[in-house]
C-alpha cells in the first residue's frame, strides 16, 4: 500500500503537467486510427487558469510533507517539487492536446497519445521515476524510447509524440521477459507513428467539428468504428431488427467545459447518414415539451426533482412493434403495463422530498393520465394480494411496512442461516490446519479469553428481528390513484396528493424543455439519513465535500431534443470547481497529516 502511495505522489507532476496543457492544434491525432470506436481529448488551458492556486505554498508544503511521510529521498523530494511548480520540466509538450482512443484494429486495443516537447527532459523524468521504482529507465528501440511501467504498460516516445499503452497478454506469452514483451509493444505502437493523416481519425469531420469547441474534455464514438469489431456484429444486427436503428449510423459529441463556479457537459447524437438524422427526427414524436401542469406542487427545498413530457401511445407501439415489452415486463402484467403507459401524455414530474434515517424515501410522483384503466386495474390486483386497500374507485393505499415484512414464508432469520451456519459447514469441511485451540465461546464468559471475544462476539439470535437499520420511528405509506386527468403516486409517513409545498419550485428552467430534473446537495446534507450518521469518519468527510456542491442539473432543450445538458454548480461562485476541490483535497491531506 505504502509503495502504491509513493508512486502516486511521483506521478503528481505529470498529472499537474497534463492539467497545464493548452488549446491547439490536435497534432497528435494523427496517431488514433481512423476505426477508433472511442476517443477522448484533454484540452486542458482554462482549467488549469482557473484551477490556479495562486500562492502555491501551503499547497507545496503539504506534498512535501507527504513525500516526506513516504520515506521519498531528500534529492527525489528536492525535483519533485521542481516539477511541480514548473510541469514544462516533465518533457511533456503543455501546448498539445492528449487524447485517449479506443481501436479494434490496433493490436493493444487503446492507448493515449499525446506531444513531447523535449526527450532529454521526459528521460530525466522517467530516470527519476526509476529510481522509485515507478518504471524502468528510457531504452531506445526501433527509432522509439520505451520504459515499462509496474510490468504491466508501456511508455514509448520520439521527439514528437508519446504514446502509452498496456502491454497485451499475446505479447508476453510470445516473448521470453518482459522487456522482450515491451520490445513487441513498440513494434505495434511504431505503426500509429507511421501513419498517415487520411488514414487516421484525424480525417474525420465530425472529429474535427468537435475539436473546435470549447471545453477542457472531449469526446467522440465513432458510429463507424462498430463496423469493425466481428464480436458486436450479431448484437448490432439484433438492435437495428428490433427497433430499426443503425448504431453504425451515428456518432456521440460531447464537451466538458469549466467556468467560475460550475461544470457544464453537454453531448450530441448526430446522424452520419440522411437516413439516420432523418430517424432521429422521427423519435422526436416520442417526447413533448414541458407544459408545468404539475410544477406548482413540487418543492423548493426537495433532494430532486424532474420532468419531462411524455406521447405513452407511441412509446407503447414502438414497444410492441420491436418486441421489448417482453423483454421488460412479465406477460400476466403486460396488459396491465400497456393500458398505463399508453394514457400517460403529457407532463410527467417527480420528486424526491427527502430520506428518512431508516433509508425510506419521501416522493411524490404526477403524471398526465387520458384515463385511470391502468391505474385500477394496477390497484385492484395489488388489493386481490392483500397489499393494497381500496379508498375509492382509482384510489389506493399500501402500507409499505407490510412489504418489509414479506420474508417467504420463514420463520427464523434466514440471513443468520446463510452467513453462519453454511460458513460452519464449509468450515467443517474444508478444516484448515491450525495449532490453535478450538473456539466454542461466542459472548462474555469468564472461561472465554478476549482473542474468542473478538473473534465471534456474542451469539447471533436467529429469531431476531429483521430490521437492523436506523429506524425514522415513521411509518411511511403508498397513497395512488388517478384524478382530474392525472395519475399521482405520494410516499410519505402521511402522503396527501396534489398538496402546494410552503415553498414552490422555480418554473424557469423548465421551460422550453423537453426533460429537466435537478439535485440539490443542501437537501441531502439536512436528510434525517445524513444526520443520523453524522459523527464517523467517512460520513463527515463525505458532508464536507458534498456541502461544496449546490445542485446538479440535467436538461434537454426543444430546439435541439438530440442535445443533453448537465450542468454542476457550486456553492463558491467566484472561483472554478477545479480551485474549490484541489483546495479541499489539501484540507482533508492535512487534517490527516
Amino acid at each position: 500500500m505504502l509503495r502504491k502511495i509513493k508512486q502516486s505522489l511521483l506521478l503528481l507532476p505529470l498529472v499537474a503537467a497534463l492539467l497545464s496543457s493548452c488549446s491547439g492544434t490536435p497534432d497528435s491525432a494523427r496517431l488514433i486510427p481512423k476505426d477508433a470506436i472511442v476517443v477522448m481529448g484533454f484540452n486542458m488551458k482554462d482549467f488549469a487558469d482557473q484551477a490556479d492556486m495562486g500562492d502555491q505554498e501551503e499547497a507545496s508544503a503539504t506534498l512535501e510533507k507527504l513525500l516526506k511521510n513516504d520515506d521519498v529521498s531528500a534529492k527525489t523530494r528536492e525535483k519533485i517539487l521542481e516539477l511541480w511548480e514548473d510541469p514544462g520540466m516533465t518533457g511533456f509538450d503543455l501546448s498539445e492536446t492528449m487524447f485517449f482512443f479506443v481501436s479494434e484494429s490496433f493490436t493493444n486495443n487503446y492507448a493515449f497519445v499525446g506531444g513531447v516537447s523535449d526527450e532529454d527532459d521526459l528521460k530525466d523524468f522517467l530516470d527519476l521515476l526509476a529510481k522509485e521504482d515507478v518504471c524502468t529507465k528510457a531504452h531506445k528501440y526501433s527509432d522509439l524510447y520505451y520504459s515499462v511501467f509496474d510490468g504491466n504498460s508501456l511508455l514509448a516516445f520520439d521527439d514528437d509524440f508519446f504514446v502509452f499503452t498496456p502491454i497485451t497478454w499475446e505479447q508476453r506469452s510470445k516473448s521470453d521477459d518482459i522487456d522482450d514483451a515491451a520490445r513487441l509493444a513498440v513494434d505495434e505502437v511504431k505503426t500509429l507513428f507511421d501513419q498517415k493523416k487520411e488514414k487516421s481519425i484525424a480525417d474525420n469531420d465530425q472529429f474535427a467539428e468537435l475539436c473546435s469547441r470549447d471545453g477542457f474534455m472531449t469526446l467522440f464514438v465513432n458510429g463507424p468504428g462498430f463496423e469493425d469489431i466481428p464480436q458486436a456484429e450479431r448484437e448490432l444486427k439484433q438492435i437495428e431488427e428490433k427497433t430499426g436503428i443503425r448504431i453504425q449510423d451515428y456518432d456521440v459529441l460531447a464537451t466538458l467545459a469549466t467556468d467560475k463556479g460550475e461544470t457544464v457537459f453537454e453531448a450530441e447524437l448526430v446522424g452520419t447518414t440522411e437516413a439516420a438524422q432523418k430517424k432521429l427526427e422521427d423519435l422526436g414524436k416520442y417526447s413533448k415539451t414541458i407544459q408545468g401542469n404539475y410544477l406548482s406542487y413540487l418543492d423548493a427545498n426537495a433532494i430532486f426533482t424532474m420532468a419531462f413530457g411524455n406521447n405513452g401511445k407511441d412509446q407503447l407501439d414502438l414497444l410492441n412493434k420491436s418486441g421489448l415489452m417482453g423483454e421488460l415486463c412479465d406477460a400476466e402484467y403486460q396488459g396491465i403495463a400497456g393500458e398505463l403507459l399508453k394514457n400517460l401524455n403529457g407532463d410527467v414530474a417527480l420528486q424526491l422530498t427527502t430520506v428518512e434515517a431508516d433509508g425510506q424515501p419521501e416522493f411524490a410522483l404526477y403524471a398526465a393520465s387520458d384515463k385511470s384503466d391502468g391505474i385500477q386495474q394496477f390497484g385492484e390486483m395489488l388489493v386481490q394480494n392483500n397489499v393494497a386497500s381500496m379508498m375509492e374507485p382509482n384510489k389506493f393505499l399500501v402500507p409499505l411496512s407490510s412489504l418489509k415484512n414479506m420474508n417467504g414464508g420463514s420463520s427464523y432469520n434466514d440471513s443468520y442461516y446463510d452467513e453462519y451456519v453454511m460458513d460452519s459447514l464449509a468450515a467443517e469441511e474444508f478444516q484448515p490446519d491450525s495449532n490453535e485451540p478450538e473456539l466454542e465461546c461466542y459472548g462474555p464468559d469468564p472461561d472465554c479469553d478476549e482473542y474468542e471475544l473478538n473473534r465471534y462476539g456474542p451469539e447471533p439470535d436467529c429469531y431476531a428481528d429483521y430490521a437492523t437499520e436506523p429506524q425514522s420511528g415513521k411509518d411511511c405509506n403508498c397513497l395512488f390513484g388517478w384524478k382530474q386527468g392525472a395519475a399521482y403516486m405520494v410516499v410519505g409517513p402521511n402522503p396527501t396528493a396534489f398538496q402546494k409545498p410552503g415553498k414552490v419550485i422555480d418554473k424557469a428552467p423548465f421551460e422550453n424543455r423537453k426533460f429537466y430534473a435537478r439535485f440539490n446537495f443542501a437537501a441531502l446534507v439536512k436528510s434525517p439519513l445524513m444526520r443520523a450518521n453524522e459523527g464517523s469518519p467517512d460520513t463527515d468527510i463525505a458532508i464536507a465535500f458534498l456541502k461544496l456542491f449546490d445542485y446538479v442539473e440535467a436538461y434537454i432543450d426543444a430546439e435541439n431534443p438530440y442535445r443533453l445538458g448537465l450542468r454542476v454548480v457550486m456553492v463558491d461562485k467566484e472561483n472554478s470547481p477545479a480551485k474549490t476541490l484541489i483546495e479541499a483535497f489539501f484540507k482533508e491531506m492535512r487534517k490527516q497529516l
